[in-house]
């Protein structure tokens, strides 16, 4: 049988017309112009309503593109999601955790520029994704743009105007598998969750730090320097000492290629305990959506930060 593929349109610069107060989204646009870029492969094609800007994109439009894979899984060799830029690293990472057992390809792409733009990357990232979405051996989740396939839980978007947008901070290659094509999909939904991120600089005013651990959060992602480290301070160890033992503190480090390891410096020491975790080499991205992936499945949060170690 040939391949033949569902794409999911839910938005982005790609499928935008110019108007007098500029770019937007126009219904049914994207869906014209593909048919102008013969040859495909084999498709459908499912338009979201509204179309967003993916700064608008939210875990309850994530389920949204979850619910119509797993609904349409039986009937497609692979599927396409085309979305914006600025989030899209989430997504594809929400994808990742969100699709168990996945055993087909399904891939995430958009464009910096739209596609009716005489200089647009769009059809570039389209034919990839299309041909990518077609090939079973791609089974997972991945991003196809500028060239290049990207695995869905390491990539973030490292330019905000070049057509080179995205980089894999582990520069991970996406490789051919052998999928078990008889083991059944299932897809964990997502629920907004309290959730809070603190920056460390040079300054930084921790009584911000110490007012983020009185409010009612379930999760609190540290961007900690290097790998891993933060000022040697002791108003930061009261503050830390101090804070609720059911609250999940994560180590995250600032760097495009983290690698947490609080062993190697002395400063890295005040994030030792048992309730700091560490995102070991997760990109921001993957870990922000594994974070909500958890959280998502169970109100234990030890239950949450000891399956959170399992997986970095």
């Amino acid at each position: 049988m040939a391949p033949k593929i569902l794409i999911l349109y839910t938005g982005g610069t790609i499928g935008m017309c110019p108007t007098p107060e500029g770019l937007a989204p126009a219904t049914g646009y994207l869906e014209k112009q593909l048919l102008k870029l013969s040859p495909l492969p084999d498709y459908d094609f499912i338009e979201f309503t509204p179309l967003l800007d993916s700064s608008s994109m939210s875990p309850m439009q994530w389920n949204e593109i979850l619910k119509n894979i797993f609904d349409h899984y039986e009937s497609y060799t692979g599927f396409v999601v085309i979305h914006g830029t600025d989030t899209l690293a989430y997504t594809s990472a929400a994808l990742h955790y969100g699709l168990n057992q996945l055993q087909k390809p399904v891939v995430v792409t958009g464009s910096m520029l739209p596609i009716g733009n005489d200089q647009s990357d769009a059809e570039d990232n389209l034919r990839l994704a299309m041909s990518t979405a077609a090939n079973w051996q791609y089974a997972g989740v991945s991003v196809a743009f500028s060239g290049q396939l990207f695995p869905g839980n390491n990539v973030s978007k490292t330019d905000s105007s070049a057509l080179d947008a995205f980089s894999s901070p582990a520069q991970e290659a996406v490789l051919k598998v052998s999928p078990d094509t008889s083991l059944p999909l299932a897809i964990n939904r997502y629920k907004d969750t309290d959730m809070a991120v603190f920056y460390f600089f040079p300054g930084a005013d921790l009584s911000v730090l110490r007012s983020m651990l009185k409010s009612e959060i379930r999760v609190l992602i540290l961007k900690t320097y290097g790998a891993g480290n933060v000022p040697e301070s002791e108003e930061l160890r009261e503050i830390l000492v101090s804070a609720d033992s059911e609250l999940i503190i994560v180590n995250s480090s600032q760097c495009l290629n983290p690698n947490v390891d609080t062993s190697i410096y002395a400063s890295g020491s005040l994030l030792t305990s048992e309730q700091v975790v560490s995102g070991g080499n997760l990109c921001h991205e993957a870990l922000t959506a594994l974070l909500l992936m958890l959280t998502s499945q169970s109100s234990d949060n030890l239950w949450v930060r000891e399956q959170f170690k399992s997986r970095t």
